[in-house]
């Protein structure tokens, strides 16, 4: 059974009598949906709608902790004291705690099923645990799955939720009450707006972000994070079924066209 680190992210810990209030008029998902299941997949979103951070939420003591990347905790967590105003909240990274995953096999007692996909396999926050693999390899396991990681496959401040498939991979809450970026993100979801989605693609050259086109040279999409010889890519759904030049593109189950 793999076994690794997740590397990339930290724990944010949200705590305070004023905690579950003011973090569910923040974020995509409903904290309520934790009074019947471990682990709950957000985004906090722009005011006008466009994403910024995603994490896994679990409850920790008086509040909850944020699973967040490593690379975007501290610009999180002072977005984060500017919304909280006179709120009775205390933010602060658990340096202490570590992100572990597994797949392929159970998880541990107090281990959690990964929120966006089972396939993913599962998680646990502890101080330390043995592992047998490194990240890299859970990374591949991911990109396989077509399941995002943050800013490092939806650029911030311009794509969307759909852009990730987050709206897929149960990250949003559409009959929860008001939160950041609702608007835009009901407006898309309700018209039927989506335009591109992310894809898993195998290539045989090592890629660049404008590198996918089709075999008469229309660039359809963008590379996002990559691993070995796969990648995340944005793809126009219109071009997603057409032959590409030296990439294979891999459609996820949890997507139907």
């Amino acid at each position: 059974m793999p076994i690794t680190e997740i590397t990339n992210r930290l724990c944010l810990n949200v705590s305070g009598a004023d905690a579950k209030s003011f973090v569910q008029g923040l974020i995509t998902n409903d904290l309520n949906k934790l009074d019947h299941q471990d682990a709950l997949y957000s985004c906090f979103l722009t005011p006008q709608g466009k994403f910024l951070y995603d994490f896994i939420i679990t409850k920790h003591k008086d509040g909850y902790i944020l699973e967040v990347l490593k690379d975007d905790v501290e610009s999180f967590q002072k977005r984060l004291k500017m919304y909280a105003l006179r709120s009775n909240v205390k933010l602060e990274i658990l340096d202490n705690l570590k992100i572990y995953a597994g797949w392929n096999d159970a998880k541990p007692d107090e281990g959690y099923v990964d929120p966006r996909l089972p396939e993913l396999g599962w998680r646990y926050i502890a101080q330390n645990m043995d592992t047998n693999t490194n990240f890299e390899n859970y990374d591949l396991h991911r990109i396989k799955l077509t399941v995002p990681d943050g800013s490092r496959d939806l650029k911030p401040e311009i794509m969307t939720i759909y852009d990730g498939n987050i709206d897929l991979l149960n990250g949003v809450a559409f009959d929860k009450g008001c939160y950041l970026g609702q608007e835009l993100t009901a407006r898309i979801h309700y018209r039927g707006l989506v335009k591109k989605r992310l894809f898993a693609v195998k290539f045989d050259h090592p890629p660049t972000e404008t590198d996918i086109k089709t075999e008469e040279g229309a660039l359809v999409g963008q590379m996002l994070s990559t691993q070995g010889e796969y990648g995340l890519a944005l793809l126009k759904l219109s071009e997603v079924d057409k032959s590409l030049q030296g990439f294979e593109v891999i459609k996820p189950g949890y997507l139907t066209l």
